[in-house]
């Protein structure tokens, strides 16, 4: 049996069960201080599997890993976005692979089936998202990180 925490702002109120984790050894964003693309794909390196699952927007359920992107990039937007899009338009694909460009503020996320397929394009004129690509996947109703495919 999976067990789905809900997310944390939920948990705060007391309705949730779920354990909230930090990593006192991750650098988080703060005002004024971006991380650069580099510094969050070694972050994520180190998911190569999840412990918990959290209920999104929509109902889309992600993995510690995108918990962990979320919450250092800031980019709730993202993920919520992906929900509309994952559960609206492309409901019945079993697998897609998100990718996600960003170069001089402005954004691109491909939706593609895994064969290199294009399944819809998403664009963005503005984003403080930092530069350069990241991929994820959509299996099964979960949105998680590369590595914990």
């Amino acid at each position: 049996m999976v067990k789905i925490n809900r997310t944390h702002h939920i948990r705060k109120r007391g309705i949730g069960k779920g354990k909230v984790r930090h990593n006192p050894f991750s650098k988080v964003s703060y005002a004024g201080e971006k991380l650069t693309m580099s510094e969050i794909k070694s972050q994520l390196a180190g998911f190569t599997g999840t412990e918990h699952y959290y209920k999104e927007y929509m109902g889309l359920i992600i993995t510690d890993g995108v918990k962990h992107l979320e919450e250092i990039a800031k980019c709730g937007w993202l993920v919520s976005d992906a929900a509309v899009i994952l559960k609206m338009e492309l409901k019945a694909e079993p697998f897609v692979v998100l990718k996600i460009k960003v170069a001089d503020k402005k954004a691109v996320i491909n939706y593609e089936d895994g064969n290199n397929k294009k399944l819809r394009t998403q664009k963005y004129q503005w984003t403080d998202f930092p530069e350069g690509e990241l991929s994820l996947y959509y299996s099964n109703g979960v949105m998680m990180l590369t590595s914990e495919y």
